[in-house]
């Protein structure tokens, strides 16, 4: 019987979740300058765009903490998590 593995082309160990595991990687390769990950990120204003009930949905934040399950952020004084599951994406603000 045939395995029914996901795979992903660009990667020869196949699919990973959306843990960070794939930015972590790219990270320590060298593949994406330290000032472009979401751990750099931190004490910064950001608008967040994530997924909730099935509708996307964007916040502005300041980033607190960025871990392998996903990102803790500040909107308007109350604390709130995010798992990288439910990230669309994150823009910092400049």
């Amino acid at each position: 019987m045939a395995s029914s593995r996901i795979t992903d082309r660009r990667s020869p160990e196949g699919f990973r979740p959306a843990s960070g595991c794939i930015l972590r990687r790219m990270t320590e390769t060298g593949a994406t300058p330290p000032t472009l990950t979401p751990d750099a990120w931190v004490g910064r204003e950001a608008s967040l765009r994530y997924v909730d009930a099935d509708a996307p949905r964007t916040i502005k934040c300041t980033i607190t903490e960025v871990n392998d399950r996903g990102v803790r952020v500040e909107v308007e004084g109350s604390p709130a998590f995010f798992p990288w599951a439910s990230i669309v994406r994150i823009d910092p603000n400049a």
